[in-house]
């Protein structure tokens, strides 16, 4: 990691602990008042590398957190998954919705169209109905991997048709 991004990213964190960053362009701003000019990618790297979550704080407002924070493990934020026909339906815990979606588009799993998330609720288009017990399988997957590297227990979550 380069000098720049770790002063970069201490600043972030530092941000994040007093929950003064709502969004990409409030991690903008904070860094270019200590003299640091980054783009909105840039920032949006920063957030993703640090597992910044969007969550509420005890005010109610939308503020991205530092994992410690939020919960530890992808398992942890997918709770649910449900399907019919085309569409998938994964349900998370509050806040989480945009770092799992994330990492499923990560993940480049075959026959995902695309993933729409919320604060709680990612809705995933698929190519064709006949995948989605084996999409969400491999989403499965991909939250149980996520569990296994952090040695927790399985959360228990469902996939429902």
């Amino acid at each position: 990691m380069t000098r720049e991004r770790l002063q970069r990213q201490r600043l972030v964190i530092a941000a994040l602990s007093d929950s003064l960053i709502h969004s990409q362009s409030d991690v903008v701003r904070i860094l270019k008042s200590h003299g640091i000019k980054v783009t909105q990618a840039t920032a949006s790297r920063d957030l993703e590398e640090l597992g910044a979550v969007r969550g509420k704080d005890s005010d109610g407002r939308i503020v991205y957190q530092l994992p410690s924070r939020a919960p530890a493990t992808l398992g942890e934020r997918a709770l649910e998954i449900k399907f019919n026909g085309q569409i998938l339906v994964v349900k998370t815990a509050p806040g989480a919705a945009q770092l799992v979606a994330s990492r499923i588009d990560s993940a480049k799993i075959s026959d995902i169209m695309g993933t729409i998330a919320g604060d709680d609720t990612i809705f995933i288009a698929l190519e064709k109905a006949s995948s989605a017990k084996r999409v969400s399988e491999a989403i499965r997957e991909l939250v149980d991997a996520s569990m296994s590297t952090r040695k927790r227990k399985p959360s228990s979550r469902k996939v429902k048709r």
